[in-house]
């Protein structure tokens, strides 16, 4: 799996997202989804959400399937 350009982020569905400061440094991961006017919600407890005048979202991938068989 590639991460892929945020540009192209999905709009309907759930996905990994690498985020960090807007002066270009990564400084972790997440699960997130859009939820309008161009804003996407962290799935963690503290309800985050990028972009912010300081932090956005880098790159996306989907979220890898598990077989938890």
């Amino acid at each position: 799996m590639n991460w892929q350009p945020f540009e192209t982020a999905p709009q309907d569905r759930q996905f990994l997202g690498a985020w960090g400061s807007t002066e270009g440094e990564v400084h972790g991961y997440d699960v997130y989804q859009y939820i309008g006017n161009g804003v996407y919600e962290s799935m963690n407890a503290s309800d985050d959400r990028l972009p912010t005048y300081f932090y956005k979202i880098f790159g996306w991938m989907d979220i890898p399937k598990f077989d938890l068989r």
